[in-house]
């Protein structure tokens, strides 16, 4: 993910200096933001995995960069509250669907300026600001009330 996130964000920052390279430069950028939401929805599937057997868990995250550690062990503690609560205690039998196309909400980066504005404002921990979005709406997919009335 870092790696398309940086090669988008290269893209971004150039400036063509004709028409046709504008063309190729908007290819380029389609090009690369795909790869980034690909590498996203991989790496959501790789964590997927990982809550789904204890055994490949205990196995994997040592292998990890220890600045990731944290963060996928809180992912993965996560997924399986939301399994408790939905009454699944045999984690290796969630299917992961992925029913919402790429482009059809708001782009990560305007997401992420939304929640460190709101973290700053108001104190609130980013990753627990996404976690309400992805409840609520799905990150922006789901475009109306909730069953609790909220508006995502």
């Amino acid at each position: 993910m870092s790696r398309a996130a940086t090669e988008l964000d290269s893209l971004n920052a150039q400036q063509p200096s004709s028409l046709l390279d504008g063309m190729r430069l908007e290819l380029a950028k389609d090009r690369a933001a795909y790869a980034f939401r690909n590498a996203a929805r991989q790496e959501e599937l790789r964590i997927y995995e990982l809550a789904s057997y204890a055994s490949v868990e205990n196995a994997v995250l040592p292998l990890l960069p220890a600045a990731l550690q944290g963060s996928i062990k809180n992912s993965i503690a996560g997924l399986h509250s939301l399994y408790i609560l939905g009454g699944i205690d045999e984690y290796y039998l969630v299917n992961v669907h992925f029913v919402h196309p790429h482009n059809n909400t708001d782009a990560l980066s305007a997401l992420r300026s939304y929640y460190k504005e709101a973290a700053q404002r108001y104190g609130v921990d980013p990753s627990y600001l996404a976690s309400i979005n992805f409840i609520e709406s799905n990150f922006g997919h789901v475009k109306d009330n909730s069953s609790a009335g909220a508006q995502g």
